[in-house]
């Protein structure tokens, strides 16, 4: 049998990204920048597996969900976008902080949540607005 990739749709202000949830612990690395690096080196045939069709289509983006390695932090992202890995990126920040909090990955409070993410250039503190167990601003 082959791998089971979970992913979560999701989209900021129309942008799509492919949340893609346990697959965090594939990617090798001590912090989150050697993780960057890990997927540029040995993940790009995945990258584009996932993002292009016929399972994507030409503006679709990515996030990886990873452990955290930061104290404090809720979760790691290491970003795929079409052409390449980027260290970060706002909409898939976006993107993240709504499948995380919508599928209870992370605890959600309302009417904020703040969430705090490792990515490879630093923590990123999001604010997630939330109403009735849905994300409606972040």
């Amino acid at each position: 049998m082959g791998t089971v990739v979970e992913t979560v749709e999701a989209h900021a202000a129309g942008e799509a990204g492919r949340v893609i949830m346990n697959m965090g612990d594939q990617i090798k690395g001590d912090t989150m920048a050697e993780r960057f690096e890990y997927v540029k080196a040995n993940m790009q045939d995945f990258r584009q597996f996932i993002l292009r069709e016929p399972r994507g289509f030409p503006s679709l983006c990515g996030v990886f969900i990873t452990p955290p390695v930061t104290p404090g932090a809720d979760y790691g992202i290491v970003v795929l976008e079409q052409g390449a890995f980027t260290p970060m990126s706002g909409s898939n920040t976006i993107c993240s902080v709504t499948a995380m909090l919508e599928t209870g990955r992370v605890a959600m409070t309302e009417p904020i949540t703040v969430v705090r993410l490792d990515t490879a250039v630093g923590v990123v503190t999001a604010n997630a607005h939330c109403k009735d167990g849905k994300v409606t601003a972040v």
